[in-house]
């Protein structure tokens, strides 16, 4: 028996911490992908490759730019967490 736990994300968590992001000017849309691809053959279920957002193509800049920094923050966070933690210190 498999049991899946399932709960509602909120869009905003999965254009952060989600997968790489696409900006479809023309659609007005934002996708990320999701690391599934489609599986092909008989019987087989097609699996979701991106999940879409309406959404403008401002907001989804503005999304890529704040992962950038986000990336940024924990990368330098990983690498010395006492600086890290001393700068955040020092924000307060």
């Amino acid at each position: 028996m498999f049991l899946r736990e399932t709960t509602a994300v909120p869009d905003e968590a999965i254009l952060l911490f989600g997968g790489a992001l696409s900006v479809d000017h023309a659609a007005s849309t934002v996708s990320v992908a999701t690391g599934l691809t489609a599986v092909s053959g008989a019987g087989g279920a097609p699996g979701v490759g991106r999940l879409r957002f309406h959404a403008a193509p401002e907001t989804g800049v503005l999304f890529k730019l704040l992962r950038r920094e986000l990336d940024g923050l924990l990368a330098f966070a990983a690498a010395d967490p006492s600086a890290a933690a001393a700068t955040l210190e020092g924000r307060t």
